[in-house]
């Protein structure tokens, strides 16, 4: 595996990343990340058969800001045992940056951890996955044990050992206030492989 670039920093900021490379085309890799996206959008909705599109996302399958700058598209699903389902993506495919999500937060009675997953580019590739714990981990050893050992914890350091990525500190303290003891947050060259990786 190669070195992480020297120039990449953990704290440097979306906006300094753009700034250093601002109209890279990402047209193919944003085809390659929406599809992935689009396989775990079927396996969470076949999981949970009762969900439905929401009528907020009417109309914005496609869209595109005032200035046609920015483009993207939004969908909200609820029901079924979810209380609300986004996949999204907004950004610029000929300038460098992409914004792709899939955040999902169960109803109110299920502990089981939310789901975020997040492709973007800047233009190198941002990839950040998270369980998001529904209780205070500092005093719900059980609920740590349960969802974040094992196989979860061992694709974490799995992850974290990959020398080609580079941990990316979110400069929001709620988000990493939100953060799991197997959350993803790295940034790397955009290249194939690296989406390979990601997508495993």
């Amino acid at each position: 595996m190669s070195q992480p670039q020297a120039t990449q920093s953990d704290v440097k900021t979306i906006h300094e990343f753009l700034a250093d490379n601002p109209n890279v085309d990402v047209s193919k890799q944003w085809e390659r990340c929406w599809d992935i996206h689009g396989k775990i959008n079927d396996r969470i909705l076949k999981y949970f058969g009762g969900a439905q599109l929401h009528p907020v996302s009417e109309g914005a399958e496609y869209y595109t800001s005032p200035d046609e700058q920015m483009e993207g598209s939004f969908f909200g699903y609820t029901g079924g045992g979810i209380d609300w389902y986004v996949r999204s993506w907004i950004g610029n495919r000929k300038a460098s940056i992409i914004d792709m999500n899939i955040n999902v937060t169960l109803s109110q009675h299920i502990r089981v951890p939310n789901l975020m997953i997040i492709f973007g580019t800047v233009p190198n590739l941002l990839f950040y996955a998270d369980y998001v714990p529904r209780v205070d981990l500092k005093v719900n050893e059980d609920y740590v044990k349960k969802y974040y050992e094992g196989e979860a914890n061992n694709d974490y350091l799995e992850f974290r050992a990959n020398t080609d990525y580079v941990w990316s500190a979110s400069h929001g303290p709620a988000i990493r206030a939100m953060q799991s003891p197997v959350c993803s947050s790295y940034i790397t060259e955009l290249t194939d492989e690296h989406i390979d990786q990601c997508e495993a």
